[in-house]
């Protein structure tokens, strides 16, 4: 279990719900001020007064009784989203991660140069692997994933369409004398779009880990505050 901390946010929500709370008690006496200045007649013996305080504090009350558990749902209902969300990101780095380490492999010939067809080749599979897998999860995601995450994400994954066309005829670009600089280059291109969105879910992880941890460091925030 995660250790509670009163940092400067919990406190400011603390002062702030004592705030609204001490205003209340204030608004309930300037209402019984004006009650007693509008009705002088009303005598407190008479169980009006009393009546009226009562039914002031069972309406507080009453929405206290609605607003705890209503608050209640909803801060589990997030906190099984965000665990939904972690669990299929953290399945997934299973298979994504490896394309971070893509770059530093490199396939050497007999005399000791860089076999860049053989490196370009395994760079590609790592790239279409890739664009395989987070192709496969993304639709898990469709659900738990806010909008404007999702459309980033969609934004980059249609980046790769002409990949898919330099994949399916890779063997044309290597297998010749000298391998054009621009395959290389889109290559290059591609896999630094790969990392790039790979980068993307990391932060993405980290930061619904983080907001996942606020719920569980702090179990109730309050009447007025998730």
């Amino acid at each position: 279990m995660f250790k509670t901390k009163l940092t400067a946010e919990r406190l400011r929500d603390y002062l702030m719900s004592l705030f609204l709370i001490l205003s209340c008690i204030c608004l309930i006496c300037v209402m019984i001020g004006f009650f007693r200045m509008f009705f002088p007649y009303v005598n407190a013996t008479e169980w009006d007064l009393l009546a009226f305080i009562g039914s002031v504090i069972a309406a507080v009350v009453t929405v206290m009784g609605i607003r705890v558990p209503i608050l209640s749902q909803r801060r589990e209902q997030i906190k099984l989203k965000y665990e939904s969300i972690l669990k299929q990101l953290i399945l997934a780095s299973k298979s994504t991660r490896m394309i971070l380490g893509a770059p530093n492999y490199k396939f050497y010939d007999d005399n000791g140069d860089i076999d860049l067809s053989l490196t370009l080749e395994f760079q590609a599979k790592y790239i279409h692997d890739y664009i395989e897998e987070v192709s496969k999860f993304r639709v898990n995601l469709i659900e738990s994933m806010d909008l404007v995450r999702f459309e980033h994400m969609e934004a980059e994954l249609r980046s790769f369409a002409r990949f898919q066309f330099l994949y399916e005829n890779l063997d044309v670009y290597i297998k010749v004398e000298k391998i054009s600089d621009l395959f290389v280059l889109s290559i290059r291109e591609y896999l630094d779009r790969a990392i790039a969105l790979e980068n993307f879910f990391i932060e993405y992880q980290n930061e619904i880990l983080q907001k996942y941890k606020q719920l569980i460091d702090e179990p109730s925030r309050g009447l007025f505050k998730l």
